[in-house]
């Protein structure tokens, strides 16, 4: 997996350039010396250049239609179908452009990922086959190489292809690739419009954002030489190592031009969108990127866009503009602590006071990790990482990655339960657990015990831990003791380690023992009683041997059947919205969230679920104040909730005025809010 995260790095921004999308064409071989093209009308005309340049476009010889395409806009630079053909294939050509040359810089993408090892037998947009080395070659191109490929080779290409753009505004455009018009029996007819010329447009905007971006915050470093850091946060610390200047600025006066590209983008897509929802017909497919777009299914299931979809990403991206203004923004996605999700972008795009992320990542010297919480302003309510955690902690082991002398390891051991079970017909045999080290120090495991009720049924080996070094692990098993008359077993595997935040791990241990040495035979049942308590709502789902033969899949409340002797039984809770599980009781056994039953007697299992109890908040941009001007406030909720408002200094309740978009003031107003769980 990190070979591969590393291959992509090396070409990070070229391919979300160039190989996040696919020409929609026909399947044909590529153009070679014994593959020449059919040659159709002059190219002494703008059209006769565009007719020939389509017909290397059906035969996938990008370069050489690229060159027919800026040879059109040449002949007639008002030309809207040259200017959009020139403008995408200009962009796709830095794929393959500069093949087989020895030149002193980098070319092509194909060129970066040859570097890298891998070689190709198939290279195309359209497709490539290749065989990958088991690690990146030593001529892999340092990172910053690759970035001067993308700001002196791709930036250029994208800067003119969107001047190429521009240049489509006849509403009513269209351009047509005919395979069958130049004598090719197969493909079919791509017809391209306005919408599609919006959404190319749109889309260089988008990448020529994120091109500035890496000028800004790019990184320096030697990909071969990190490839082999054991494990995650080493591989971080190596990057920070090799580069000094990795996530601050060096560029600033960029982030404005990203700015204006990001809002520029967001402007392109809003003024697609219903150009998109007006085309004639069901279900069409953009042009350069494969994504079918509909009314209902987009028109390949999950893989398509609705018009709602179009309209979520609208109402996203207009979030997001005003977050460039200074409004704080909520991100659509959950996190664990909802105040990560509020974002001020006025303050990530500020090119005179860029944000030096690497050294608000900690401070070396306190020690201190976040020492604003805050990121220069960028999250507004702060992350949790540095209010909610004391060192030595999880938010220690980033000062491991970025300070020299802070090094500490991380010790992870899975799982964190083990059930055993030594039963008549369900022998469990012993179970294995492995402790590994994250962190960035070696790993010191001093002791493994075993402690609790029930220690001395249990036995445990683990010869090979000892010092453990970053990326290491090592394992144990755990095992029962002879069976006893039938009973119910537990205890704790106790790891001692060199581990600050955690230097005592436990392992939950459950065991299940029988001397019964009968079968009760396949007539015996015992009853089961399935029960769910608690404040909140829920359901069981369940699995086993011939579950259904006792319930049905799911069990809302109390349900009971009679599973037959030795029937082995797994339980897992189904929390209803607004609701979280609380626990289990009755289980032989719990691993993560599942309870396990083995049916020798009557049995009864609870659920409990309760409310999902949450501190709810609200945030308004701007924030109360006295203005000269006119004012237009946004409100935004943590944990989906409902805000209701009132503008007449009365206490807000649900029956008041539920927000719904930005509320607008030109007079002198107390507005109060609430935020109210629809749950």
């Amino acid at each position: 997996m990190r070979k591969k995260v590393l291959a992509g790095v090396v070409a990070f921004g070229v391919l979300a350039a160039v190989a996040t999308a696919g020409l929609v064409l026909v399947d044909t071989p590529q153009n070679g010396p014994d593959n020449a093209p059919v040659v159709m009308g002059s190219n002494s005309t703008a059209q006769g250049s565009i007719d020939l340049g389509k017909n290397y476009l059906v035969q996938h010889n990008i370069l050489a239609a690229r060159d027919q395409f800026k040879l059109a806009v040449q002949t007639d630079s008002t030309n809207q179908e040259a200017n959009l053909l020139y403008g995408v294939t200009r962009v796709f050509a830095v794929a393959e452009e500069g093949q087989g040359l020895v030149t002193s810089g980098l070319d092509s993408v194909r060129e970066i990922f040859e570097l890298t090892g891998l070689i190709f037998s198939k290279f195309s947009i359209y497709g490539s086959e290749y065989s990958a080395p088991e690690k990146l070659a030593a001529t892999t191109p340092r990172t910053g190489e690759v970035l001067d490929f993308l700001k002196t080779k791709l930036l250029p290409e994208v800067d003119n292809a969107l001047i190429n753009l521009n240049a489509v505004s006849n509403t009513a455009f269209s351009s047509v690739i005919d395979p069958s018009s130049i004598n090719k029996n197969s493909g079919s007819v791509i017809t391209i419009d306005y919408a599609d010329a919006l959404v190319i447009r749109a889309l260089l905007q988008a990448i020529k954002c994120n091109l500035e971006l890496l000028m800004v915050y790019g990184l320096d470093v030697s990909l071969p030489d990190i490839q082999d850091a054991p494990d995650q946060l080493m591989t971080y610390k190596q990057l920070l190592a090799q580069d000094s200047t990795l996530l601050t600025p060096k560029d600033s006066l960029r982030l404005a031009t990203a700015k204006t590209a990001l809002i520029s983008f967001i402007d392109t897509y809003s003024t697609a969108v219903p150009y998109l929802k007006n085309r004639p017909g069901t279900d069409h497919n953009l042009f350069v990127i494969d994504v079918p777009v509909g009314r209902n299914s987009g028109g390949s299931g999950s893989s398509g866009l609705t018009y709602s979809k179009l309209d979520e990403i609208t109402n996203n991206l207009a979030g997001i503009k005003n977050s460039l203004s200074g409004q704080v923004y909520a991100l659509p996605i959950k996190s664990e602590n909802d105040r990560d999700r509020f974002i001020d972008l006025s303050k990530f795009f500020n090119s005179a006071s860029p944000i030096d992320f690497r050294a608000q990542m900690a401070n070396c010297a306190t020690p201190k990790v976040l020492s604003d919480p805050t990121i220069g302003g960028l999250f507004p309510l702060g992350l949790s990482i540095a209010q909610d955690s004391n060192l030595p902690t999880t938010s220690g082991y980033l000062l491991g990655v970025t300070c020299t002398g802070k090094e500490t390891p991380w010790l992870k051991v899975k799982p964190d339960q083990l059930a055993l079970y030594d039963m008549p017909y369900y022998p469990s045999g012993p179970r294995t657990f492995s402790i590994s080290n994250h962190g960035t120090s070696n790993l010191v495991v001093s002791s493994i015990s075993l402690a609790g009720l029930n220690s001395s049924q249990f036995n445990i080996s683990a010869d090979s831990c000892g010092t453990v070094p970053p990326g290491g692990s090592c394992t144990g098993t755990a095992s029962l003791n002879a069976p006893y008359p039938y009973s119910v077993l537990s205890a704790d595997i106790r790891i001692s380690s060199n581990d600050l935040s955690s230097p005592l791990t436990f392992v939950e241990l459950w065991g299940m023992t029988s001397s019964i040495t009968s079968n009760p035979g396949p007539s015996t049942t015992f009853g089961l009683t399935i029960n769910r308590n608690g404040t909140g709502n829920g359901s069981v789902s369940f699995s086993g041997h011939n579950f259904t033969d006792y319930f049905s899949e799911s069990c809302p409340s109390i349900c009971s059947g009679s599973p037959h002797a030795g029937t082995k039984l797994e339980f897992q809770p189904v929390p209803s919205t607004g609701s979280i599980f609380s626990g289990w009781s009755g289980c032989d056994s719990v691993e993560g969230e599942t309870c396990n039953v083995i049916m020798f007697s009557a049995r009864n299992v609870t659920a409990t679920f309760n409310r999902d109890a949450h501190t709810l908040s609200v945030m308004a941009s701007p924030p109360g104040g006295a203005y000269n001007v006119p004012q237009t406030i946004t409100l935004a909720a943590s944990k989906d909730a409902a805000i209701y408002y009132t503008l007449d200094n009365s206490t807000p309740t649900a029956a008041s005025i539920r927000y719904s978009g930005a509320i607008s003031l030109d007079a002198p107003k107390t507005l109060k809010y609430i935020a109210i769980d629809p749950f």
